[in-house]
């Protein structure tokens, strides 16, 4: 018995030092990755707005202008460009986004764009996320969870949580992205 714990002391100690000495590093995402998870986004934010174009056209207008403005500057990114322009287009979405009330027929798809987009900010190293909107309307959008699927990049995670709420929804189901 006091070979074993002497043995789990050891290792508990090789653990811990190899856990302080070890940098930690997140997933390195390739620019054309980066490009992609925009438009992503973009598409997913372009289809709820042309479902609340009927309901309510101003929102729909403003949705679809930070959609495009997002995709357009994630379209070509490469490593290096300034995140912070990025980082103010995403916070722009967002609070488009927090103006959606929650009993909309769009308001379950709202907080997995959030999700991605905070996703989409981490992978550039952006320092700015939803700061600011969680300052002006605190709330229920905040907290969503996209479920990672092994050997699934952030991209085909976030379809695939927002085309199985648009699913369960049939008044929904225009908005599922490809």
């Amino acid at each position: 018995m006091k070979r074993f714990t002497a043995f789990v002391t050891a290792v508990c100690l090789w653990a811990s030092v190899l856990a302080a000495t070890a940098p930690l590093t997140a997933c390195v995402q390739t620019d054309a990755q980066i490009a992609a998870d925009g438009n992503a986004i973009a598409q997913a934010c372009l289809s709820i707005a042309a479902i609340e174009q009927t309901e309510n056209p101003t929102l729909a207008a403003n949705l679809t202008t930070a959609a495009k403005s997002l995709e357009a500057l994630t379209v070509n990114w490469q490593s290096g460009n300034s995140t912070a322009i990025l980082a103010s287009a995403a916070a722009a979405l967002q609070v488009i986004l927090a103006a959606i009330p929650q009993t909309a027929l769009i308001a379950p798809l709202v907080p997995i764009a959030f999700a991605a987009i905070e996703v989409l900010l981490a992978n550039i190293g952006a320092k700015v996320g939803t700061v600011t909107v969680k300052a002006i309307a605190p709330g229920w959008y905040a907290g969503a969870q996209i479920p990672h699927r092994f050997g699934r990049d952030a991209r085909g995670d976030f379809k695939a949580a927002w085309n199985a709420t648009a699913k369960a929804n049939p008044k929904l189901a225009a908005a599922a992205i490809k």
